[in-house]
């Protein structure tokens, strides 16, 4: 049993191709944010933080979205804090209107709390979250729903408590893995109304 499980995790990952494509699509969304808020310096990576999936490494075909916050100057947080007029709603539109410099023909969305890249191709679309890192490694990021509000979010210890549980049991990021797929075909869990 446990060498079918072996298996079938092996043919739910990523292919290399498709590692490749997630990671040049984030780092050129991340790249072109960096050089228009840090001018002054080239791009290597350190201005964005990977979440969700990619950030905990339980990502699974088919290729899906990336999840990733770029780290925003901390002197921009009260240019758009001071403004009232949901200043959320503006960081997102601004970093949309950015993007779109560089991907004129790709649809781009600001909603909610993140800026969606959907690329043509069918692998992977790119969820960019602009967010301040705070001194205690968590990030403000904005919410632009309901007039706009900033929230606190800790993506590091989420991936920590998966990075936990993996030592541990050696088996956490296959059973995320195999929920995921497992909830892609069925329907079980679709909510009563």
């Amino acid at each position: 049993m446990n060498d079918d499980f072996e298996k079938f995790l092996d043919a739910i990952k990523l292919s290399a191709e498709q590692r490749e494509d997630a990671r040049k699509k984030y780092d050129g969304v991340c790249k072109k944010l960096h050089e228009r808020y840090y001018p002054d310096s080239n791009y290597d990576g350190s201005t964005r933080f990977l979440i969700g999936s990619y950030g905990k490494r339980t990502h699974i075909q088919p290729a899906r979205d990336v999840d990733v916050i770029f780290v925003m100057p901390p002197e921009k947080f009260a240019e758009y804090d001071d403004n009232d007029s949901n200043p959320q709603s503006q960081l997102l539109q601004t970093t949309k209107r950015i993007l779109e410099e560089k991907y004129p023909k790709t649809p781009i969305k600001a909603w909610n709390k993140v800026v969606v890249l959907e690329f043509a191709d069918p692998q992977h679309n790119i969820e960019v979250q602009p967010a301040w890192e705070r001194n205690d490694g968590t990030f403000t990021i904005p919410n632009s729903v309901n007039g706009g509000s900033w929230e606190v979010v800790d993506p590091r210890a989420e991936i920590q408590r998966i990075q936990d549980s993996e030592k541990e049991t050696g088996k956490t990021k296959g059973l995320i893995r195999l929920t995921k797929k497992w909830s892609e075909q069925s329907t079980v869990c679709s909510v009563a109304r």
